[in-house]
């Protein structure tokens, strides 16, 4: 995959550092941090991906434990408030098999000009993932931990930054590819983090 080869060149010691931890039993411990925050929405989350994929869960377990940026931002048709459930649509947006995804490329909204996933098959177990950007799509693998390593990557590769919704999600999981540390990390963020790494 050639992000994967550009980010090789740009940073060499860190490329493999995501799937190497993440296969260290780390969804697990996400998921044991998500049930202990006795969270209606998390518990409905985790409830959801029941028979479903582990690593997709926990990826969106860790996305909505981190805290977000709660702003108002202007659309084209005027302003609109994000929540917890909004802001995981800044990581990653499912659509049924059989969906034209060059056309939800093509006519997505604005606000998600920045790369995110898109997922292909049922919600809490698609059978494949594309990396959007801009108006374009790119193949970003039939799991989700090769799809989200990518996608973290793509924004290195192409030189955009993260989403601000999602600016402590990505801040955390960049300790892993040992690009941020501790002192990045607002309290909140720290806090869940060091619970997620005791376990």
């Amino acid at each position: 995959m050639q992000i994967n080869l550009e980010y090789g060149m740009l940073y060499p010691e860190t490329g493999d550092e995501f799937i190497t931890n993440w296969s260290l039993n780390f969804a697990q411990k996400v998921l044991t941090v998500a049930r202990a925050q006795n969270s209606e929405q998390l518990n409905d989350l985790i409830s959801a991906h029941k028979d479903g994929d582990d690593d997709l869960c926990a990826l969106l377990a860790l996305a909505f434990l981190m805290p977000f940026h709660s702003f108002r931002k202007k659309s084209g048709k005027g302003a609109f408030a994000l929540n917890k459930s909004d802001a995981l649509s800044f990581l990653i947006q499912n659509f049924p098999v059989g969906t034209d995804i060059t056309a939800i490329a093509e006519t997505k909204q604005c606000r998600y000009s920045q790369p995110h996933l898109i997922s292909v098959g049922p919600a809490h177990n698609p059978q494949q993932y594309f990396i959007g950007l801009d108006a374009i799509t790119i193949p970003g693998g039939n799991s989700i931990v090769q799809a989200f390593d990518r996608l973290y990557k793509s924004f290195y590769v192409f030189n955009v930054h993260f989403p601000p919704a999602l600016a402590n999600n990505y801040a955390a999981i960049s300790m892993i590819y040992k690009r941020t540390t501790f002192s990045d990390l607002g309290a909140t963020a720290t806090q869940i983090w060091s619970q997620i790494l005791k376990q």
